[in-house]
């Protein structure tokens, strides 16, 4: 009888997959809407992210990582490396969201920025800050009820209420807002699958 194989199923799919890849212009991609990308790496993956994403080639998903958050000295939000690495970052998600705006696909576009950890809310003495508890989240879509900030009960930044003394406390569970977006832009209800032993809350992100 004969044997399935697979190593080489997957190696087709992956010939295939580049053999697709390979009909994408990426170098002559042209934005629309007058966005035009910084010339960073992150940008330039945002970019490539567009030319995938408006080539229709049935992408689901896109994940593009921008580094440089451990930012344990020399921070400074006005100048330093901090600020620079936020304009970076504010620069590119900004040409995305304008060179997809009017796009034909963008209604079934929701773009995601999360990190996996937060800053520490006191200085240090190197005039940056440690590795915290809770961050930020951004979300951008058409079918996502933006212009709001979600807190859940923020409390102002007084060391009585910081965790350990330290750490702005986390009062809203990322798994919250991706559990929502799974279930309604993605059309997967099943998110106790996704997200293994919990039980999330809806926060009100979509629409």
């Amino acid at each position: 009888a004969e044997q399935v194989d697979p190593v080489r199923a997957g190696a087709l799919d992956e010939i295939s997959t580049i053999d697709l890849l390979k009909k994408i212009n990426f170098a002559g991609y042209v934005p629309q809407n007058g966005a035009v990308y910084p010339n960073t790496s992150f940008s330039n993956s945002l970019k490539s992210a567009a030319a995938l994403i408006k080539a229709d080639i049935g992408v689901e998903a896109i994940q593009v990582d921008i580094g440089g958050w451990d930012t344990h000295s020399n921070e400074d939000p006005l100048a330093g490396g901090m600020f620079a690495l936020m304009q970076q970052f504010a620069n590119a998600m900004g040409a995305l969201h304008a060179d997809l705006v009017n796009g034909t696909q963008v209604s079934s576009v929701t773009v995601v920025a999360i990190s996996e950890f937060g800053r520490n809310v006191r200085e240090n003495g190197s005039k940056g800050t440690d590795h915290g508890r809770a961050g930020c989240m951004f979300v951008i879509g058409k079918r996502i009820a933006g212009g709001k900030v979600l807190t859940n009960n923020w409390q102002p930044l007084a060391r009585e209420n910081l965790e350990s003394g330290q750490d702005v406390k986390v009062a809203i569970d990322h798994r919250d807002v991706l559990s929502e977006i799974v279930k309604n832009r993605l059309a997967n209800p099943n998110t106790s699958f996704v997200f293994p032993d919990f039980t999330a809350t809806t926060r009100g992100v979509t629409k």
